[in-house]
C-alpha cells in the first residue's frame, strides 16, 4: 500500500521488493544525497539571481555616478561663466562712476583661483 492507502501498483512492489531485502540501509546513502543535490541546484539558482540583480545594480549606480559628474562639471562651468561676467560688470559700473578699477579686481581669476587682498 501506498500514500493514503492506494496500491502503488506491480511495477513500484516489484521494484521496492528487489531493493529491500538485498539493501535493507540504501535509503542511508539517497536521502542525505538527494537532500544534498536539491540544496545544491537550489543555491546555484540563488547565485545566478544574485548575482544578476548584483550586476545590474552596479551599472546603475556607475550610470548615476557618470550623470552627476557630468552636471556637476555644467555647473561648475555656468558659475564660472557668470562670475567672470559678474566681475566684468563691476568693472565697468567702477569705470563708469569715474573710479578706476582696483588693482585686485584687474586681473580676473579662473574657477577654484584665490585673489590675494
Amino acid at each position: 500500500m501506498g500514500a493514503g492507502g492506494r496500491s502503488l501498483g506491480p511495477r513500484s512492489t516489484k521494484t521496492v521488493s528487489r531493493l529491500d531485502p538485498r539493501h535493507p540501509y540504501a535509503w542511508i546513502f539517497f536521502v542525505p544525497f538527494i537532500l544534498v543535490a536539491s540544496f545544491t541546484v537550489l543555491n546555484l539558482f540563488l547565485a545566478i539571481i544574485v548575482n544578476s540583480l548584483q550586476h545590474l545594480q552596479q551599472e546603475e549606480t556607475e550610470h548615476a555616478l557618470e550623470t552627476a559628474r557630468e552636471i556637476a562639471h555644467d555647473e561648475a562651468a555656468a558659475l564660472s561663466r557668470d562670475i567672470a561676467a559678474l566681475r566684468r560688470e563691476i568693472a565697468d559700473l567702477r569705470a563708469g562712476l569715474g573710479h578706476g578699477a582696483p588693482p585686485e579686481t584687474r586681473h580676473e581669476t579662473g574657477p577654484g583661483e584665490r585673489r590675494g587682498g
